[in-house]
């Protein structure tokens, strides 16, 4: 087991990219197998010089880990301020594979496909289907068989041997199994915390590794067996025609409306069985041609057009104006709402994530890592308490249909007041040319119809506060509960008075005075300017989350930044005309640039002495 420079420097190019890609599962599983398989290589070999070798290589995933600071230290910050936590341990049976998923090994469309909307499993397609290929499937499972009598490289056997326990620990560790429940539920950090089948990634890359052991094997040595292989497997995919065709038969509709679905199985079963009839007939009839070399590319050029067909079919490519089409409403917005909040009400519902490309400004959307404060507020819109656990991925207010919700739901309208949600929208496919105020969903003592246009409206909530203003009264409390309360008490007036958690300093006190005015002068999402007019000492409110890292100059000097509200951020001014400067500084993220900076120094200092000292190249 030789290391070069140059190779160690491509092993640590290599870790440090799958951090930087930033998906910290993969990738944790990604240096597990990594490590494993090093140390199962180095401890399998007879040459001397370990200790240096295992140094070597360690230590070049330690430096991966301090060139991606930049990226892990803000990473590990919005790790501990967001909703992610433990899956529940009821919620767990859900996020693995039961048994008879792994048909979809062997048909990926055996239980449909969201791509043909008739999947009809739970979970999602893409966290449960690993499919390597019929053929190459067939090989991994023949590499199996003949491990034993594998052939060079050397040491095949044991390679075999353990990308074989790989693939075995990743179905245990994805199967729905009374153990793996509960190792699951040990709420241990990264691994419980995340969907478990996305490890299935791992199964794939062994089958695949497995799948070459076995067509080298059969190019290479001539067993009879294979015939007789080819011929099992091929008849297992008979064997699936018989259960879908029988089984409507076998048991009655009573026993589920997966015998009805079947129907779908049936088509999606002729494609992969047709795919290993073809592999058999390659194989059974390999003796009647002299060159393996043509079977070999038979077996390529079938493989081919297996994967093509379903990476085509789940991973469609559109044209972008098709994805983010020109739409009417979205026009609205762009003219119309500055840095107003919007919401789309009932059917008139925006999807997540929108509003950050079109940069406009939503109260919802979808991110693994979102602040936690914000999401509990927002789960009160139901009730008005705080929900336990908050979802983890998703941030949106409690859904509103038909003509009363809007009037019922007193919370919800609270928090639109409070976030600044200026515009809602609805849907209606009977709308005509004419205006048509819907004046029972959205009662007139609240909302305005300000624009329409085909089966889209929007109203104006003539309550919302605005994003930026002054305030010169304050209350404070500590305790999550109570200031949800507060908010939503009647009597507690939004936007004259705000929550804090905090006294101020004694040497700052509000005045009792007319608040003045404020003009925003720029808004980015790391920066905004305002300038303040007031005729007294008084709280500039910002309806933005608060998060640390956050800095805040009033006429160039630090000032400090007070969470308000539950989850915003709020800067005590004095009186008089001033400018207010607030920038994100994360502190984080300045000493992982130094730490990565330091490190990527300390590499290109190491590869220069190795080149112009002649330092050995290889260990």
């Amino acid at each position: 087991l030789k290391i070069r420079l140059k190779w160690l420097l491509l092993f640590i190019f290599s870790l440090t990219s799958s951090i930087l890609a930033g998906y910290i599962q993969v990738t944790f599983y990604l240096f597990g197998v990594v490590y494993a398989y090093f140390f199962f290589r180095l401890f399998s070999s007879v040459k001397k010089e370990k200790l240096v070798k295992t140094i070597a290589v360690g230590a070049s995933g330690l430096v991966a880990v301090f060139l991606s600071a930049a990226q892990l230290l803000p990473t590990w910050e919005i790790f501990q301020q967001s909703a992610r936590e433990a899956y529940p341990y009821e919620k767990i049976p859900q996020l693995l594979l039961p048994w008879f998923g792994l048909v979809a090994t062997f048909v990926p469309d055996f239980f449909g496909n969201p791509a043909s909307r008739n999947y009809w499993l739970p979970g999602t397609y893409i966290e449960r289907v690993t499919y390597l290929g019929v053929l190459p499937l067939f090989f991994a499972f023949w590499a199996i068989f003949r491990r034993r009598k594998a052939r060079p490289p050397a040491g095949g056997e044991k390679i075999i041997q353990f990308f074989l326990v790989l693939a075995v620990a990743v179905l245990v560790l994805t199967l729905n199994l009374f153990p793996t429940r509960l190792f699951y539920g040990l709420k241990i950090p990264i691994i419980s915390t995340t969907v478990p089948t996305r490890l299935l990634y791992i199964l794939a890359f062994a089958l695949a590794v497995l799948a070459s052991f076995g067509i080298d094997d059969y190019l290479k040595n001539k067993n009879q067996k294979i015939k007789v292989a080819s011929l099992l497997f091929f008849g297992f995919y008979l064997f699936l025609w018989l259960f879908v065709l029988l089984a409507p038969k076998i048991f009655a509709p009573p026993a589920g409306g997966w015998v009805a679905n079947l129907q779908v199985t049936q088509h999606n079963l002729i494609l992969p069985t047709v795919f290993a009839f073809l592999g058999m007939f390659l194989i059974v009839f390999s003796t009647r041609w002299s060159k393996k070399s043509l079977i070999f590319w038979g077996i390529v050029l079938v493989t081919i057009f297996d994967l093509f067909f379903y990476f085509k079919k789940i991973t469609p490519f559109s044209p972008p104006e098709f994805v983010y089409p020109e739409t009417d409403i979205m026009g609205f917005l762009k003219e119309k709402a500055g840095i107003n909040r919007f919401w789309g009400y009932g059917t008139g519902y925006i999807e997540s994530n929108f509003s950050t490309l079109l940069k406009n400004y939503s109260v919802e959307g979808y991110d693994p890592l979102f602040i936690r404060r914000y999401g509990e507020l927002i789960s009160t819109s139901e009730d008005g308490q705080i929900k336990k656990p908050v979802p983890r991925a998703d941030v949106n207010l409690v859904k509103g249909y038909g003509q009363q919700a809007l009037r019922e739901n007193l919370y919800r309208q609270r928090l639109l007041n409070l976030l600044g949600v200026k515009y809602l929208f609805q849907k209606n496919e009977t709308l005509s040319e004419e205006w048509q105020p819907d004046y029972q969903t959205f009662p007139s003592e609240i909302y305005q119809l300000i624009w329409q246009k085909g089966s889209w409206q929007v109203y104006e909530n003539q309550t919302a506060l605005p994003r930026i203003f002054l305030v010169n009264r304050y209350r404070v409390e500590t305790e999550k509960q109570k200031i949800v309360n507060l908010i939503f008490d009647p009597e507690f007036k939004l936007g004259e008075e705000i929550i804090l958690e905090e006294k101020l300093p004694e040497d700052f006190q509000l005045t009792d005075q007319a608040t003045g005015k404020i003009e925003l002068l720029d808004y980015q999402p790391n920066r905004l300017v305002i300038k303040t007019t007031a005729l007294g000492n008084n709280f500039l409110f910002i309806s933005d989350n608060y998060f640390p890292g956050w800095q805040v100059k009033i006429d160039g000097i630090s000032q400090k930044i007070y969470r308000a509200d539950y989850t915003f951020r709020a800067v005590p001014v004095p009186e008089g005309e001033h400018q207010v400067i607030f920038s994100y500084e994360p502190q984080f993220f300045k000493l992982g640039m130094k730490i990565s900076g330091g490190t990527l120094l300390m590499i290109l200092l190491f590869a220069l002495g190795t080149k112009v000292l002649g330092f050995r190249k290889k260990v």
